[in-house]
């Protein structure tokens, strides 16, 4: 299913239909007569209906995505690993590829089991402040704290990464010069030929990593770009939709539109903290340092 601008369009026509419907019967009739207030209400559920359709199809190719993505990487880890091993960054290349593992098994868990009933929840605490609860402060509140959650987590996982990619590349280069030494100093002329032979294999080796490295970066950017751009171009039409609510001075429409927003806020965060922290694994992991 393809999204951009044009389905962008499609959304920001149906939302400008409800919202000019409500405001011609908010002129037509008293703001606080039941018939209006009750016109209202049917006005904001038509808007929640067309937005979880929306959000429906996004969270389907948001999840499409972060599992290709996961799938990606997956494959990648045995010739990532090899190139590792072949290098001599047998240390780096096992306990960075088992870390990886877990990494994309939590994030699949957070994207299957936690992600979509927490934005549907947001949604519906956006719907209950709309409607007259007050529970429009608690999505902001509630949108935050998972925000902030999910940064915390991005931070830590990179610092244990870089952590890891640190101390395994030094472990990694004394046991390959204690070889390179240990080999010239028992064979003095072939083992300074196998030490010479091994650097150019290395050298070598660095450059196939790194070009594995932006063949996994143009994977990663081509996999992620679609969604994040779609993800994009539905929040700006949410804001010019809650924009042209408030000109129409549908104040309630308008603190639901905005509401909604943060809910597409925080899918598009979290898909960017995940891309973000996969292409810095791969940095670390094919481009950064050499033994």
């Amino acid at each position: 299913m393809s999204f951009g601008i044009a389905d962008g369009a499609k959304l920001l026509a149906k939302i400008c239909a409800v919202l000019l419907l409500g405001a011609v019967w908010k002129a037509a009739e008293s703001g606080t007569s039941p018939l209006s207030l009750a016109f209202r209400a049917v006005t904001i559920l038509s808007l929640t209906l067309i937005l979880q359709n929306a959000l429906s199809s996004t969270l389907k190719v948001a999840f499409d995505t972060m599992n290709a993505t996961n799938t990606f990487l997956l494959a990648s880890l045995p010739v990532s690993g090899m190139l590792l091993v072949m290098k001599g960054q047998v240390q780096r290349a096992t306990l960075q590829g088992v870390s990886l593992q877990h990494v994309i098994a939590v994030f699949s868990v957070i994207t299957s089991k936690i992600l979509a009933p927490t934005l549907r929840f947001l949604m519906a605490l956006t719907l209950a402040g709309s409607l007259g609860g007050d529970a429009s402060s608690l999505t902001g509140y509630v949108a935050k704290f998972l925000k902030r959650s999910f940064v915390f987590l991005f931070t830590i996982l990179s610092a244990i990464l870089t952590l890891q990619n640190a101390l395994c590349g030094a472990a990694d280069s004394v046991a390959m010069r204690g070889v390179r030494f240990a080999a010239g100093s028992f064979i003095p002329v072939v083992g300074n030929l196998v030490g010479e032979s091994a650097r150019t294999l290395a050298a070598g080796l660095d450059l196939v990593s790194k070009e594995c490295g932006v063949f996994c970066v143009v994977i990663l950017v081509y996999l992620l770009g679609r969604p994040l751009l779609l993800l994009a171009v539905q929040k700006a039409v949410l804001s010019l939709a809650g924009a042209a609510s408030e000109l129409l001075g549908d104040k309630e429409c308008a603190a639901f539109l905005k509401g909604v927003c943060v809910v597409w806020d925080l899918l598009l965060a979290v898909m960017a903290f995940q891309g973000c922290y996969f292409l810095f694994s791969v940095f670390l992991f094919l481009g950064g340092g050499s033994s």
